[in-house]
C-alpha cells in the first residue's frame, strides 16, 4: 500500500513537472510575472531534479543536506519537502524506512529526516 502512495506521488511529481512546462509554453498568466515571482507565488512546485538516493554511492548526511540545499533554493514550503524527498527514496532500504512511518510521519521531513539517519547509522556500525 505505501508503495503505490509512493509511486502515486511520483508520478503527481511527474505530472506538475510536464504542467508547469505546459504553463510556460502556453503564456498565460505567468507573461506578467518574473519566473522568481511566480515560483515563489505557488504552493507546490516541481519535483527535484537530484539523482536518486544510492547507499553505494551516497552518504546519507551529505544527500540530505544536499536536497535540503536544493529545496531551499527552489523556494519549496517545509511542509512539501518529505513527499519530494520520498521520490527520491528508490533505494529498497530508503524507501522500507518511509514505508513503515505513519501517515503523519511520512509527511513530515524532521521525521522523515531521522528515521533515515537511524537506519544508515546503524548499517555504518554493523560494518
Amino acid at each position: 500500500m505505501k508503495l503505490a502512495e509512493l509511486k502515486l506521488a511520483e508520478k503527481k511529481l511527474d505530472n506538475s513537472n510536464s504542467g508547469a512546462a505546459n504553463d510556460s509554453d502556453s503564456g498565460e498568466s505567468q507573461a506578467s510575472h518574473s519566473s522568481a515571482s511566480s515560483r515563489r507565488g505557488s504552493r507546490r512546485k516541481a519535483g527535484p531534479k537530484l539523482p536518486h538516493f544510492d547507499k553505494h554511492k551516497d552518504n546519507i548526511d551529505s544527500y540530505l543536506r544536499r536536497f535540503e540545499r536544493y529545496a531551499a533554493l527552489q523556494d519549496w514550503q517545509e511542509d512539501d519537502w518529505a513527499i519530494y524527498l520520498s521520490a527520491l527514496l528508490k533505494e529498497r532500504g530508503a524507501s522500507e524506512v518511509y514505508s513503515r512511518l505513519t501517515e503523519t510521519e511520512a509527511r513530515s521531513y524532521s521525521k522523515l529526516k531521522s528515521a533515515l539517519l537511524r537506519k544508515y547509522q546503524l548499517t555504518v556500525e554493523r560494518v
